[in-house]
This record gives structure tokens, C-alpha cells and sequence, in this order.
């Protein structure tokens, strides 16, 4: 992706599904008394949908939301990406500061 010894490419991610879980029972309370991502009827240790729903001041992507970014590795163990952007904004210009250890 950029110039010099470090490798990189561009590449497409499309989102095939999305689930959330409460893993205490304070969470599950909460979530529940505010109808958290459209839900009433939270459990504990219980994934449920979230795609294309909105949960608190977040909005997730649906299924199928395709986005594009890009990424560097930064060394045989590290790597670093671009923002996540929708396809209709393109690729990212740019490689974030954050570093990720490569499992």
C-alpha cells in the first residue's frame, strides 16, 4: 500500500452479521430498561442481533454494508489499518497510528 519496505493492500470488508451480549447482570438491566438497541428482553450471556440497528448514539452497518480500508504491515508481528469507510466514500489516504500484534 505505501511506498518503501513495508508491504500492504487495499481490501473490502462486508459485514455478514453483528451480535452483542450483556455479560452482567447490571448490563442486562440496563439494557433492558432502556429498550437497548430496540430490545426489552435482554439475558445474560445471550448474543442477539444488532445489525443495521441502532444501540444507544451508535448506528450499525446492515448486512451486507460493504466497506473499504486499507492496511501496512509494520513489521513481521505488527500491522496497522486505515479508517473503516463506506464503499461509496472509497478508500481510506491514510494508515492510523494505532498498531496491532498480527495472531
Amino acid at each position: 500500500y505505501e511506498s518503501g519496505t513495508k508491504t500492504g493492500a487495499k481490501f473490502t470488508l462486508t459485514l455478514s452479521g453483528l451480535t452483542e451480549t450483556q455479560n452482567n447482570s447490571d448490563e442486562v438491566t440496563l439494557a433492558n430498561n432502556n429498550s437497548y438497541c430496540g430490545y426489552s428482553d435482554w439475558e445474560l450471556n445471550v448474543a442477539k442481533d444488532v445489525a443495521g440497528k441502532t444501540c444507544g448514539s451508535h448506528d450499525w452497518d446492515s448486512v451486507n454494508t460493504k466497506r473499504l480500508s486499507v492496511y501496512k504491515n509494520e513489521s513481521s508481528t505488527t500491522i496497522k489499518f486505515g479508517d473503516f469507510n463506506l464503499e461509496s466514500s472509497g478508500y481510506p489516504s491514510g494508515i492510523n497510528s494505532n498498531v496491532y500484534t498480527k495472531q
